[in-house]
């Protein structure tokens, strides 16, 4: 059976504990580096969603679990903008199409 996961800050993740998603709340870049671990490692997972506050103060981690071919989906919160979800996604965009 496929997993989906949700990395991000507790407060906000909470609400989908009964959705059936696996909730990584983290506080820490080294919380979010063993969650990040524990994704890769478990191939039940098919898709990983990052809270974009929590995705762009953990930019390095994100690289490297690409790198390792782990695909982090990062999604905007609820609180700002902050534009990194949007270039986030550019950047996806360009590598399927090839512009890369």
């Amino acid at each position: 059976m496929s997993k989906i996961a949700l990395i991000g800050e507790k407060d906000i993740i909470a609400p989908l504990a009964f959705s059936g998603i696996i909730l990584f709340p983290v506080d820490s870049e080294a919380k979010f580096s063993a969650a990040v671990e524990e994704i890769s490692q478990d191939k039940e997972y098919t898709m990983a969603f990052v809270l974009e506050s929590v995705a762009e103060a953990n930019v390095d981690v994100m690289e490297k679990a690409e790198k390792d071919g782990t695909s982090l989906i990062c999604i905007p919160d609820f609180r700002s903008v902050r534009g990194f979800f949007r270039d986030n996604l550019k950047e996806l965009t360009k590598k399927a199409t090839g512009a890369v």
